[in-house]
């Protein structure tokens, strides 16, 4: 717990879990997709970025996650592409898309916790004081009785069930090594699964659609 804890304040675990997710293909799942909304609190800001943000902010947002594993040779680890991301930060919002190294990381390690984590590497948003925008990532680590396995968690417990001193989200600006950054606690993440069946739904309306604007179409050319 102590290590775990040690590598999450130093910003190892993140590096760690970029190089894992760096050899992995983000393709979009043929299955269900899963939204995750989230919000938090800031508590600390940068100086190099505080024309724009400040502690007395909160944030929020949602991304949609994939929900297939693409390491799934490990029991203890999960790692999820990221579909679709949207954070906003008092008046700033960033956004980012489907990307090899935007993923979500479920831990679930035997006696050392469960832990998750989202690693943001490929997000777009405005440039503040010439600054642009490089990062977002957020995670919380708690017991290794919280999830049960390496999925996608369906029901997050609350907050106060993860260590306190493990749970951050930080927004990043500029290059490697400039220290431009928001960061603040979680304080909220729900789930909202979208089946399968759903989305094969949605896709067979849009093909009923289609194929009735065909028949429609040769219907008035019969008639033609």
């Amino acid at each position: 717990m102590q290590m775990m804890n040690s590598w999450f304040r130093r910003g190892g675990i993140v590096a760690a879990g970029l190089l894992l997710c760096s050899s992995l293909g983000a393709t979009p799942a043929m299955a269900s997709l899963i939204t995750y909304n989230f919000t938090g609190n800031v508590t600390g800001v940068h100086p190099l970025v505080s024309s724009q943000f400040n502690n007395s902010m909160t944030m929020e947002g949602s991304m949609t996650v994939g929900m297939v594993d693409q390491d799934p040779d490990s029991a203890s680890t999960g790692v999820y592409s990221v579909q679709a991301f949207k954070v906003t930060i008092g008046g700033y919002t960033a956004t980012a898309g489907l990307s090899p190294v935007n993923n979500t990381i479920v831990f679930d390690i035997p006696v050392a916790g469960d832990g998750f984590f989202s690693l943001m590497d490929e997000i777009n948003g405005e440039n503040v004081n010439f600054l642009g925008l490089r990062n977002f990532t957020m995670g919380f680590f708690g017991p290794s009785t919280l999830f049960g396995s390496d999925a996608l968690p369906m029901s997050v417990p609350s907050m106060s069930s993860f260590v306190p001193t493990i749970n951050e989200f930080r927004l990043a600006f500029g290059p490697d090594g400039v220290p431009g950054t928001v960061s603040g606690v979680m304080t909220s993440l729900t789930a909202v699964p979208l089946p399968a069946a759903v989305l094969l739904f949605g896709a067979g309306l849009i093909s009923l659609v289609g194929l009735g604007a065909g028949g429609l179409r040769n219907l008035r050319g019969a008639k033609a």
